[in-house]
């Protein structure tokens, strides 16, 4: 009978420095007579891949009720709008369908996160899923979202953007 002890290692160890990129945001607030509005970037994993959605706040300067008309509210990327949003209870596949208003109370707030529909993909084996807003060369600049309210039966459009920028370091 042989018995052999003996101890290994194995694995690899990476001595170099790490590269680790942030992403940060400026801007993202705005407001009019009826209501302020502020939007923040968020992304999986504390947006270390870069952002996937926004989380919007609007509160209603009115004594009016505000309706929020997702049908034509738009994703803003660098100027150029791209589309509508999704949000929670909204099917992947049915994105691009007509959706329900949502209604802010007299003096209330609101708060949702929404995604671009334009980013929204299918990967076999993955599913459903959401693409990071700057492309697959993270490109930065100003993104955004125009709003479309209606108070009192008047439509109202307000513009809210941010800057987004990349920085890398190595660790």
């Amino acid at each position: 009978v042989f018995i052999i002890l003996g101890c290994a290692s194995g694995g690899y160890e990476n001595s170099g420095p790490r590269k680790r990129t942030t992403y940060n945001h400026s801007g993202g607030t705005t407001e009019n007579e009826y209501c302020s509005i502020k939007i923040k970037p968020t992304g999986s994993y504390g947006m270390q891949f870069g952002p996937e959605a926004f989380v919007i706040s609007i509160q209603n300067k009115t004594d009016s009720t505000l309706e929020i008309d997702w049908n034509r509210t738009l994703f803003l990327d660098n100027g150029q709008s791209r589309g509508t949003f999704m949000f929670e209870g909204v099917k992947f596949s049915d994105r691009n369908a007509q959706k329900a208003p949502d209604i802010v109370g007299p003096n209330g707030s609101f708060k949702k996160s929404i995604w671009p529909n334009t980013n929204v993909y299918y990967s076999s084996g993955i599913g459903w899923s959401h693409k990071n807003m700057l492309g697959y060369s993270g490109r930065t600049g100003k993104y955004g979202v125009s709003l479309s309210v209606k108070v009192d039966g008047k439509e109202i459009r307000q513009q809210v953007e941010l800057t987004i920028t990349k920085s890398t370091t190595f660790q």
